[in-house]
Order: C-alpha cells, then structure tokens, then sequence
C-alpha cells in the first residue's frame, strides 16, 4: 500500500469518526448547544483539525445529504426516454435514497427544526436543483437559460422531496423515506390537471 493512499485512507477515517460524534452531540445537545470545541474535545483532536474536514457545523450535517444530488444525476441519465417528468425524477429520487446514505430521523428533524440549518439547507438545495435542471436540460436536449421548465422540474422535485421527508420524518421515530413519496409526487401532477371545487 502506497503511502499516500495509507495517508487518504487515515484522512477519511478522521473525517468519519469528527462526523459520527458531531452528529451524535448535536442530536444529543441540540445543534446550537455544541461548539466546534466540544467536537474537537470529544473525538480528541485538535480545533484546526476539525477545519481541515469541516468548513463549519453546518457542513458537519448537510455532508451527509450531498452523495444524494450526484446519485440523482447518475439515475436520470439512464432513465428511459417515453415517461412524464415527474415519474423519471421520482425513479432518480428513489433510486438515490435507496443506494445513498442512512439518515437518522433526529438528524431531519433537527435540520428542520434549526433556523441556521435549515436556512444553509435551502442554499445547499437551491445548488443541487441547479445541478439537477442541468442534467434534465441535457436530456431534454434544451438550453436551461432560455427554457424554464428544467429548473421549474428540479425545484417541484427537491420541493416535493422535503416536504414528504419531513412529514414522514415528523409523524414516525423511525424513518422512512419513500414512504409516501410517489403519492406526493403524483398528487403535485395534479396541480397542472386537477380542478378545484
């Protein structure tokens, strides 16, 4: 083994266990009762340790949800060409919580719950949108610049996403992700097709 990958591989291990007892801490404390000294204390580095891996406590929590966005590129661009939009960004948003990550219930309410958070949330996702019409523009064979229905596809979804992750995460101590998720995205069609009373 080169000494390189060695040294990358004790990197990641850092970055792993700073990430696994921050998120514990938070969950335990509460995100804004615990300082980048508590982190540092707790996993026994020092404080500039935890910037090599970490710009703040905000990226400690989000990091674990940014695999998701280059998950959901892979899939759309093998969806199938013939389906409605919303049904190639359900299949590409299942399929990425289905391969990505575990996240704790705690750790979505928590992001919900923290103005901080959540306020650094909505910029995270507004680049993951961005990201995502990119690749929907690509398929689509359209420039997003001039056709808005890219970037108007790519928010519904991210929207759609947060919505039903947060109530499933509000109504359940266990989390469940896709429960519920075609449904909502099914019934945001009906926005464009149904009728009101």
């Amino acid at each position: 083994m080169s000494r390189q990958s060695l040294r990358d591989r004790q990197r990641s291990a850092a970055r792993d266990e700073i990430q696994r007892v921050a998120l514990a801490l938070f969950v335990k404390r509460g995100f804004d009762a615990v300082s980048i000294s508590d982190i540092a204390t707790e996993v026994g580095v020092a404080h500039r340790t935890f910037y090599r891996h970490f710009p703040s406590k905000e990226d400690v929590v989000l990091n674990v949800l940014d695999d998701f966005a280059p998950a959901i590129h892979t899939s759309l661009r093998r969806h199938p060409s013939g389906q409605p939009p919303w049904k190639a960004l359900h299949d590409a948003f299942e399929e990425a919580t289905r391969t990505g990550p575990a996240v704790e219930v705690a750790i979505i309410r928590m992001i919900h719950e923290t103005p901080r958070l959540r306020a650094v949330y909505s910029e995270r996702q507004r680049q993951w949108e961005a990201m995502v019409a990119e690749v929907l523009a690509e398929r689509m064979n359209v420039d997003p610049d001039i056709d808005p229905r890219p970037g108007l596809w790519a928010t519904m979804a991210f929207d759609i996403v947060y919505r039903t992750t947060l109530e499933n995460a509000m109504r359940s101590s266990r989390y469940e992700p896709l429960r519920n998720l075609e449904q909502r995205f099914r019934q945001a069609e009906e926005f464009f097709s149904g009728i009101l009373a």
